[in-house]
């Protein structure tokens, strides 16, 4: 079942020039639920996608950023161009 991750936060770009912008984001995670024989259940994230959009109306260059979300949660996160982004890792 997909699961949905939206919100408000600051976005940090991770290479030079750096850069920070108060954005709304909006992630699709589909997960998957893997069992092997023996051990017990692992959910393992598939497949991340979204859109990040700066509240200033900014265009993000693509590359590499952090997202630190209002509730404290930071992730890496990827804009890969054409309104396109996804989530790399949790920190």
């Amino acid at each position: 079942m997909p699961e949905e991750l939206e919100g408000k936060g600051t976005l940090r770009r991770l290479e030079p020039p750096t850069a920070e912008w108060q954005v709304e984001y909006r992630f699709a995670i589909a997960m998957a639920i893997r069992q092997r024989t023996g051990f017990p259940r692992i959910g393992a994230r598939l497949y991340s996608s979204g859109t990040v959009s700066a509240s200033d109306g900014k265009v993000i260059p693509e590359g590499y950023y952090e997202l630190t979300a209002q509730d404290g949660e930071i992730l890496r996160v990827k804009n890969l161009g054409i309104g396109q982004w996804t989530i790399l890792a949790p920190l």
